[in-house]
Parts: structure tokens; sequence; C-alpha cells
């Protein structure tokens, strides 16, 4: 593994993986939602967009010609807090596919057309999304408020709407800055790929960093907890119980076991709560989201209203009982899960590549390798696990979202389900 900084800015992290026969590459910008405001949400999706409507001299047809004539295509991601372009391809494409990542640096040529075309199919978008709401939307609502993390990616019509080709290129050269780019590439590739990378990237000239706009920090910590309720007339109800994490004391690898073991699969203590024991819902999961400044867990699952408040009260008696006691079977089975997984990506520098890109350029985390991760997972013990309990499942840090037929159920009666559940976590 090797981690450079070009003259012009652009940092560079190289992880070789032996016997791979494929490359990944990806191009990652801080940008995405936490960059926006009320009135140009959805630019970064737009810009997205227009570098997939043309690159340089290539039109969107060209730019398709030439990603499926080397087998391939250009994945584009508008994430909350980056944008990131990446390919896979064999390594005798590898000098094409760096002049398709060089024309996204340098891509300005967009002209009126591009623009109103490209808004017009975002529109399109937003209208269709409008007509369907999910469970994930109402907790976006309600776990960040007004906060550029809870926008939606690709944007509000109004916003899209207003924005010009002037706004798009003056957002683009503030982010696409000398301060806010790494290249990731994984997979098998030699010490002649990385001298080859050096000479395409290193004469390109980037803007000077700007004064971005401010991001502000959600506000977490100190909810009632907070519950946000959608009545729609479906027989089943969605639920999300999310939980606010001070990512400064919890690591990534306490949250990824932690999850697992709450509702990561068919052994997991509410799968066996929940759908085995009791048989009231048939899908239930504990994942969680991280940023630089800001993470969650959330616990998911479908049941009947009769049936929702014995959930959620199961859900809270199954993690005060975690804060004394966690069963060493639940981490023999999780820590080998996790950790045998890790070894899998290396069969797909693919995935390999986001999960470095993830950690290293949207989080800030140093560059690891997977056995530095293996051994990071290694040193969580149950007691550890109960501590990290201790800390995350308050009703200071508990809010909820629910979707489906709601009559009947109320914020009051599940907020005192919560708050009596987890109160001695106060």
């Amino acid at each position: 593994m090797e981690e450079f900084q070009l003259a012009n800015g652009i940092k560079i992290l190289c992880y070789p993986i032996q016997n791979a026969y494929s490359i990944a590459l990806s191009l990652n910008i801080r940008g995405g939602l936490r960059y926006e405001n009320n009135s140009n949400n959805g630019i970064s999706y737009l810009l997205e967009k227009m570098h997939l409507k043309r690159l340089g001299a290539m039109d969107q047809d060209e730019i398709f010609y030439r990603m499926e004539s080397m087998g391939s295509f250009l994945r584009a991601d508008t994430l909350k807090d980056t944008l990131r372009y990446s390919m896979r391809f064999r390594p005798c494409y590898f000098e094409q596919s760096l002049k398709i990542f060089a024309e996204l640096l340098n891509a300005y040529s967009w002209n009126k057309e591009d623009i109103t075309a490209t808004k017009k199919t975002v529109i399109n978008e937003i209208a269709k999304s409008d007509t369907y709401i999910n469970i994930e939307s109402i907790m976006e609502q309600v776990l960040w408020k007004n906060n550029p993390l809870g926008f939606p990616i690709i944007g509000i019509k109004d916003a899209v709407d207003s924005i010009t080709l002037d706004d798009v290129i003056a957002y683009k050269k503030a982010v696409f800055n000398d301060n806010n780019i790494m290249l990731v590439i994984t997979g098998a590739i030699t010490e002649n790929h990385i001298a080859v990378l050096k000479k395409c990237f290193e004469n390109i000239k980037l803007p000077a960093q700007l004064n971005m706009q401010h991001v502000v920090k959600p506000v977490q910590f100190n909810r009632k907890p907070d519950i946000l309720l959608q009545n729609k007339p479906w027989e089943y109800v969605d639920v999300a119980m999310m939980f606010d994490v001070d990512s400064k004391q919890i690591t990534i690898e306490d949250l990824d076991m932690l999850c697992n073991i709450i509702g990561g699969g068919d052994g997991s203590i509410l799968s066996l709560a929940l759908r085995e024991k009791m048989g009231i819902t048939y899908s239930v999961s504990a994942l969680f989201e991280i940023y630089n400044d800001a993470a969650c867990i959330y616990i998911k699952f479908v049941a009947h209203k009769k049936d929702i408040y014995l959930a959620i009260n199961t859900i809270t008696e199954s993690l005060r009982s975690m804060k004394s006691h966690i069963e060493q079977c639940h981490l023999d089975t999780t820590k080998p899960f996790l950790t045998d997984n890790l070894w899998f990506d290396l069969e797909d520098p693919w995935e390999w590549n986001m999960y470095l890109s993830w950690r290293v350029f949207s989080l800030g985390q140093p560059p690891f390798s997977i056995e530095e991760s293996i051994e990071r997972f290694d040193k969580i013990d149950a007691a550890r696990l109960s501590e990290v309990v201790k800390t995350i499942f308050k009703p200071e840090n508990a809010s909820a979202a629910l979707l489906g037929s709601l009559n009947g159920i109320t914020q009051k009666e599940i907020r005192r389900i919560i708050n009596e559940g987890l109160a001695e976590f106060r």
C-alpha cells in the first residue's frame, strides 16, 4: 500500500492486490449534501449528471461507447458527504481509463443545451420520487431535521429549476479544488501503473481551495425521544428506531460488531426474539451511518399495527439486557463473519476500493490493511460492547419513524415505552 500527494494537491492511495485480474479506480471529491443549502439542494447530483452528459470533447454517446468498448462503465455516486466516480477494468485498459478520469477533472465546457436537458431529466426524477414515500425519507426528517444531511440527494424541484450553468461551474470549482480530491486505486496494479498514473495527473491544474459553505453540525444527543408518524392505509407498518452515536468514543468496528449482534442476520438477538420466537415480523435489521462529525444506529422492522408497541418494548428490553451481559456465543459467531468477509473483498478490487475510499477519504481515517482492521475487531470483547451499549441506547439519543396504518398508535405511548425501557441508561 502506498499513499502520496502530487504537486497539484491530488492525493493518491494505491492498494495492490495479489492475483487480482482487474483494477478499480475511484475519484473522490469532498462535496454532496453537506455542502448544499435550501437554495441549491440538488446541485451535486446535477453536476454528476452533467459529467455523464459531456466530458470535454466527448458527448454522451461517445462516453458510453468508450465505456462499453472496455467492458466497463463509469459509475457516479452523489453521497451525503462525497462525490465519487469509479470504474473497474482490465489492466490492458489502464491508460484509456485514466484519460476518462482526467477529463472528469478538466470538464467545464458544457453549454445551455446540456444544462437544460440535464435539469429536465432530474426534475422528472424528482416528480417520480415525490409520488412514493418510504420509511427512509421519514427517518431522514426526524433524524437530521433541517440539517443538509436530511436533504434529498436528487434535490427539490424549485431549487434544481433555479440552478444555472454558471452555478454548476462555480460549485464544481469550489469542490474540485487542490485540497479536496483523492484517487484510490486497487487491484492488479504495478509500479509501472503508478508511474503512468502520476504522469497523467500531475500536470492537471486545479482551482485553489476556496472558503466553502460552512458545514452545519447536526443536533444530536438531546432527544425527547423524537417521534414522527406518517399514516398510510397499509396493513403493515414500517418502523425505524434511531440512536445518536458519539463517533469520537465509538469506532466503526464497535458499531459493525454491535449491529450484527443486534440485527445482522438469522441468529441475531432481534431476529431470534421478534421473528423466530414471537412471530411478529418477517424482517428486522440493525445498521449504522457514520460521517466525520455525526453517526447513528438504526433498527428497522415491519410489523402489524397490533404488534407495534410489543415489538418496540421487546427491542428496548433486549437492549437493556445487553448493558450488563452479552453472550460470548454472539462474539464467537460475529467476529469470524465480519473478519473473514473482509478477505472476500480482495476477490473484488472494486468492493475494497469503495471501503477504503469511505474510511480513508470520507471519514479522514489513516490508510489501513485488512490485517489491521481484523486486529481492531479482535480487541473487542463483551465488556467493551456492553460499555458501547450503555453509551448509545439512552432516551436522549433516541428517535423513531413509523409509516403505515397508525390509527390508535400515538407518539406519547411510543415515547413512554422508550423512556421507561431505556431509563436506567441515564
